[in-house]
């Protein structure tokens, strides 16, 4: 499998071992199995920030294809949103920022 179809320069060589896993707990054994097996390990999201050689990975490649946005929201301490890593794009991502209400209640305590 060449990895030059998962970057966005259209670059790279074969992986050894390629898995992609699209949930959080998948990443995890994925993660675990390769360093068990003594396997050097290489996360890949959308593949915008990497460039890889002719050669390829000599190990296990792991295609991180979680989706999803999830906000963590407190009347008093603000808000934690949590971009799954393949999300892609920032429209989608501006129409949950707190400027939209998504998670713009403040505090009745707060000053001003």
């Amino acid at each position: 499998m060449s990895l030059a179809d998962y970057t966005t320069l259209r670059i790279g060589g074969p992986a050894d071992k390629f898995v992609e896993v699209s949930t959080e707990d998948d990443l995890i054994t994925a993660v675990r199995d390769a360093d068990a097996a003594g396997e050097p390990v290489l996360l890949l999201s959308g593949g915008s920030n990497v460039v890889i050689g002719d050669d390829g990975f000599r190990g296990t490649v792991i295609k991180i294809a979680t989706s999803g946005i999830r906000v963590d929201a407190d009347m008093c301490s603000g808000a934690m949103v949590h971009i799954a890593a393949a999300r892609t794009g920032t429209a989608s991502s501006n129409a949950r920022s707190p400027r939209s209400g998504a998670a713009s209640s403040r505090c009745p305590a707060s000053p001003g």
